[in-house]
């Protein structure tokens, strides 16, 4: 669960930047920013103001001989007053397998399960009539379904089978599309691309085509873009042993995969990108160096130096920025 995203760039091929520390993000009014961080020993869901104030602390369930207890993924309902978030806080070990979906109010208060197997499941997002969406597989990244549940934990649906080699996921503002990743677990390049479809898997087909990794994909507020992680330019080394790729960069690009442009120019890893809700800034995580730590960073979605919201020496990532209560 630590590295979802650096394990993606690990599997397939597999210092800091120019920072400005005096601009701020925006008005704390353009909503607040969940995250995991393990600031306190394991991981646990935070949340923050848009300028990186006011950060408190909404789970605290602690790590013990059965489970490390991490919870991640966070992400907001469509009217921000629930957060859903994956867990290994009632499974023993740790990974995919150990994980489940969880449900809690906007300020931490009922914490309820809503699933219970032995199944893989992560990747995590709302549709846009308040349906949780999320990857459930039989083992790693094989025999993967796409699945639906209400917040009470109830009408679970199968949405589509999509077989092996899909991570990441993101639905369209107008709930039509999915965007995520997709790799052939048996190519002897282990390229990974951004794919789109409809809600059924229907109409499945590439935007990116680069040689690389292009990871964890998240539509724009208004449905005409989206940001995405790629180690395509080739910017920095792997970090993880015996791992042959690039850091990834942050990349926009358009809904229909034209106008790919890089946001992001850093040797260490920039991932998990997500828009504020007026889509003007993006916030996402980034490991400077191996032995470092993720923090959280904003950087306008046009582009310009990232400025940095989170500094404590322990991992802070998963953003996802919501208008809490009008989302």
């Amino acid at each position: 669960m630590k590295r979802v995203l650096a394990l993606l760039f690990l599997l397939a091929g597999c210092g800091s930047g120019d920072v400005d520390r005096a601009a701020a993000p925006g008005p704390a009014e353009n909503g607040e920013i969940v995250f995991a961080s393990k600031r306190d020993g394991d991981f646990d869901i935070y949340v923050m103001r848009a300028d990186g104030s006011n950060v408190r602390n909404l789970t605290h369930d602690s790590a013990t001989d059965a489970t490390e207890a991490d919870d991640g993924q966070p992400v907001w309902s469509p009217d921000g007053r629930t957060i859903a978030f994956l867990s290994t806080r009632d499974h023993r070990g740790d990974g995919d397998a150990a994980q489940d979906v969880y449900v809690m109010d906007a300020d931490g208060g009922d914490v309820r399960r809503l699933t219970e197997n032995d199944a893989a499941e992560r990747s995590l997002d709302w549709t846009r009539d308040g349906r949780l969406v999320f990857w459930r597989c039989t083992g790693g990244v094989f025999g993967c379904s796409l699945v639906a549940l209400s917040p009470d934990g109830g009408d679970e649906e199968e949405l589509f089978d999509a077989g092996d080699g899909v991570s990441g996921l993101s639905v369209s503002p107008d709930g039509s599309k999915v965007a995520f990743n997709r790799w052939d677990v048996n190519a002897a390049t282990n390229d990974v691309d951004v794919v789109v479809a409809d809600l059924d898997g229907g109409g499945e087909r590439p935007l990116t085509t680069a040689p690389g990794v292009d990871g964890d994909p998240e539509w724009s507020p208004d449905g005409t873009k989206l940001v995405f992680a790629s180690d395509r330019d080739r910017n920095g080394d792997c970090f993880f042993h015996d791992c042959t790729g690039h850091a990834p960069e942050l990349y926009v690009m358009n809904a229909d995969g034209r106008g790919q442009r890089r946001l992001t120019d850093d040797p260490g890893y920039d991932v998990f990108g997500t828009w504020s809700p007026d889509g003007k800034l993006i916030v996402f995580a980034r490991l400077a160096e191996e032995n470092g730590d993720y923090e959280l960073f904003v950087v306008d979605a046009s582009g310009g130096p990232p400025r940095p919201l989170t500094d404590n020496g322990e991992w802070d990532w998963m953003p996802d920025w919501g208008a809490t209560g009008t989302r």
